[in-house]
């Protein structure tokens, strides 16, 4: 889903576990860790303002968004546009 400063994601955890959410560009380097700590069951929201962790502004394009939640895998494909 493209977006300009600010994307939304929102994860259900089953069970309360560790929760680890991260930012990938397509060449597969890191770019932000959104999140990494245990969380309980139930509907999280997630928030990405589009920067890195070191909080430049990310170039527009194509980003991976990875999330791990206990055992689970998740992965989605965002646009930045700017």
């Amino acid at each position: 889903d493209p977006f300009f400063s600010l994307t939304r994601f929102s994860l259900t955890m089953a069970q309360a576990g560790r929760a680890r959410v991260a930012i990938y560009d397509v060449a597969g380097r890191h770019v932000r860790t959104l999140l990494d700590a245990v969380y309980a069951a139930g509907p999280h929201l997630v928030e990405w303002d589009g920067r890195m962790d070191d909080g430049r502004d990310v170039a527009a394009g194509v980003y991976i968004v990875r999330a791990s939640l206990n055992r689970e895998l998740v992965t989605r494909r965002v646009v930045c546009l700017r």
